[in-house]
């Protein structure tokens, strides 16, 4: 995925518990998500992600 600075993404997970919390991901990051319904990506530049569904 390639989003553009302003751009956002937003996928529904295989997961059934909401949590409102927000990180900030730099360079070389990484993030595991459990037990979210979905997540949603917001850039302040360009970024290229690999996400990854897996079912529980």
């Amino acid at each position: 995925m390639l989003l553009e600075p302003g751009e956002s993404f937003s996928m529904p997970l295989q997961a059934a518990i909401h949590s409102q919390q927000q990180e900030t991901l730099t360079c070389g990051d990484g993030a595991f998500l459990r037990e979210e319904e979905s997540v949603t990506l917001t850039v302040e530049t360009p970024l290229r992600a690999l996400v990854i569904d897996l079912p529980l």
